[in-house]
């Protein structure tokens, strides 16, 4: 089958997958558009979909609102020069706003799952083994539900991981349950990985939780969802795992269409499992990643953080100001705004450096770290309270 064929023959899952990405991706784009609104950057054009619009409307706000006919996303144009004057501390929170909407969306599709199906755990049952495994020199066969391991109970199929992985290289009991009668096999993991040769089945239990309970153990999920995510790219990034295994396009499709075959609770979980990993994805240090952009935003807050202090010092006041200009210098009297401290300007992304020694560099470093994480949370404050401003001093 040629790969048009295979579009062909999978074009309407091809297409749902599209659109489940799609909606993903504008409530990315949506948390950056919150941000830029609460920051009073001016947002030109709010576009859901791709391609020459197909309806627009202008909002109150001076923002157009376009519907696009390829719906696999949108974007957000702002304000180009409003948005290079915004504060260092501004542009931080809008980078981070997109992807911060990501994983409050995966977090609130967890907790929906929880609080309508209760605790969801993979039971530990057999659905393939692996030719040449511990598994199947044992004698485990599909189908078989592993019950304890070295004589501990295992409910779960990642208590059975964990319980296998605990003693590679060792020989260990295993009890299965097959066609109603229980059996003690004896195998060894393999001494390297832990591993023994089996996947799961696909079969789940669960358990009705009460609705504190239920939000709990969703917003639980999310993080633990977060930090595998997160161990998956330092392994990616540090080549301790094969980038193959990461999949891509055809993956995802795969993926969702395997979760669809299985209801609307697995094709939910999907969406919470790619909405954390873009979450994580977009928070690398890359550009043109939201990551670089709070990199960028990270610099210019230090390199810009001196003369910010002093006039914001002085709001409402009258004070003077030594400017060089063409070689000259100049004193101006100005008032910072009574309210922020801010004169009203940007900076021009000059720098100039200075060798520390290697004790007073740590201790820099750790300064400027804490100082930055400080403006940044007093940035957030300013958000959510609708206090922002966009002009940098």
């Amino acid at each position: 089958m040629t790969f048009l064929h295979w579009i062909a023959a999978n074009a309407a899952n091809l297409a749902a997958t599209l659109l489940l990405l799609g909606v993903l991706i504008v409530v990315h784009e949506w948390g950056h558009f919150v941000a830029f609104r609460r920051f009073r950057v001016p947002v030109e054009v709010f576009a859901i979909g791709f391609g020459p619009p197909l309806w627009r409307r202008p909002l109150a706000s001076g923002t157009e609102l376009r519907l696009c006919p390829i719906p696999v996303g949108g974007y957000v144009k702002p304000d180009e020069a409003a948005a290079r004057a915004a504060a260092p501390h501004a542009k931080i929170l809008i980078a981070l706003a997109g992807p911060a909407m990501n994983a409050v969306a995966g977090a609130l599709f967890l907790v929906a799952l929880a609080l309508a199906q209760g605790e969801v755990h993979a039971a530990p049952e057999v659905g393939k083994v692996l030719a040449g495994s511990a598994a199947a020199a044992a004698g485990i066969e599909p189908g078989d539900r592993i019950v304890a391991v070295a004589g501990a109970p295992v409910e779960t199929f990642e208590g059975l991981a964990r319980a296998v992985h605990a003693h590679p290289g060792e020989a260990i009991e295993v009890v299965v349950e097959r066609h109603g009668a229980r059996l003690t096999l004896t195998l060894t993991p393999d001494p390297e990985s832990g591993r023994i040769g089996v996947t799961h089945s696909g079969a789940t239990w669960s358990r009705r939780l009460p609705p504190v309970q239920a939000v709990a153990y969703g917003l639980h999920e999310a993080w633990e969802l977060t930090a595998r995510t997160v161990a998956g790219f330092v392994q990616l990034v540090t080549r301790k795992a094969d980038a193959s295994s990461v999949g891509g396009p055809i993956m995802i499709f795969q993926m969702a269409t395997q979760a669809a075959r299985f209801g609307a609770a697995a094709l939910v979980h999907f969406m919470a499992v790619i909405s954390i990993a873009l979450f994580v994805f977009n928070l690398l240090p890359v550009p043109p990643l939201d990551g670089g952009h709070v990199l960028f935003g990270a610099v210019e807050a230090i390199r810009g953080k001196a003369l910010a202090r002093a006039v914001h010092a002085h709001p409402g006041e009258a004070i003077e100001v030594v400017v060089e200009r063409h070689g000259a210098r100049l004193t101006l009297t100005l008032t910072p705004d009574p309210k922020s401290g801010r004169i009203g300007v940007t900076h021009s992304g000059a720098t100039w450096s200075r060798r520390l020694g290697p004790a007073q560099a740590v201790a820099y470093g750790l300064r400027e770290a804490w100082e930055l994480t400080a403006r940044t949370v007093a940035g957030f404050v300013q958000l959510v309270t609708r206090k922002a401003d966009a002009s940098s001093v």
